[in-house]
């Protein structure tokens, strides 16, 4: 849209499929892997360049929206807590979610949850395989982008999945 950015229909559609999942989630329950975006939180959208930062708040604003929605979802089921920043708008998340029959409880997929928050994504090869596994740079504290990192192939991201998470 020339006034919202990238709009997705529904608004909610990873949030909505995220709840899903995890309200018919077999126990013991097995580890999961969300892949989001840097920049969502007040202060990670303020450590990138300004470009981004123009793009990011225009452009991925609903893809944005949504991503939030699924942070929140993991973090009550993980028992963390949420940088108040993140809260995503209204219509996001329906009203009762955390109490949807067969919803995890608060904390109870504490050490389950990995939550992948890659820079912008590009189409570019996988340099991982062939560069070695360093050239994936990760901070594991909050949600700030790795400096100087601000793009990642989505071949990379998978493989970092596939060969460091899983």
């Amino acid at each position: 849209s020339v006034t919202q950015g990238m709009v997705i229909s529904p608004p909610d559609l990873v949030t909505h499929a995220t709840l899903n999942a995890l309200t018919t989630i077999p126990t013991p329950y097995p580890r999961i892997v969300t892949v989001t975006s840097t920049g969502l939180t007040k202060q990670s959208h303020e450590e990138l360049p300004l470009a981004m930062r123009a793009m990011y708040g225009y452009l991925l604003r609903s893809p944005h929206a949504d991503k939030q929605g699924v942070e929140m979802v993991l973090a009550r089921v993980t028992g963390e807590t949420v940088d108040p920043s993140m809260a995503p708008p209204e219509g996001i998340l329906p009203a009762g979610w955390e109490v949807e029959p067969g919803f995890p409880g608060a904390g109870v997929l504490h050490d389950s949850v990995v939550i992948i928050r890659p820079a912008f994504l590009t189409d570019g090869p996988c340099l991982s395989e062939t560069k070695g596994p360093l050239v994936v740079r990760t901070r594991t504290e909050a949600d700030l982008p790795v400096k100087k990192a601000y793009t990642i192939s989505r071949q990379d991201v998978a493989y970092f999945i596939a060969e460091r998470v899983l």
